[in-house]
């Protein structure tokens, strides 16, 4: 688990495969990420998508203190990098991430707490 504190935007990155790999190793056109957020203050976005791009997203802004899953697909091929942010409020945002999982599938995963 983090604890994430942002005050000036931006987050979590996870780049699972990056650009040197991306000459050998195949990405995934289409892929699944799952993130367990707890929001104590701000919002969160979890994105997927390639080298800081992932247009799809998804934001969590309520309910604080209690854990909620968060799911999208890349919004840009292929998928090499999955964003946890600050969402709104100035980019000001105080949460916790547990068990983020990426996987190459055409549907949600449903990822479960650890």
């Amino acid at each position: 688990m983090l604890h994430v504190k942002i005050t000036g935007g931006a987050g979590l990155v996870q780049n699972f495969i990056t650009q040197a790999q991306q000459q050998t190793v195949k990405a995934p056109e289409l892929a699944y990420a799952c993130v367990w957020i707890k929001l104590v203050a701000g919002g969160a976005t979890v994105g997927l998508g390639h080298d800081g791009n992932t247009h799809a997203e998804v934001a969590l802004l309520e309910p604080r203190h209690t854990w909620q899953r968060l799911e999208v697909s890349n919004g840009v091929a292929p998928a090499t990098e999955l964003i946890v942010y600050a969402y709104g409020a100035g980019g000001i945002a105080e949460f916790y991430v547990e068990s983020a999982a990426v996987e190459d599938v055409k549907l949600p995963i449903g990822c479960q707490p650890q």
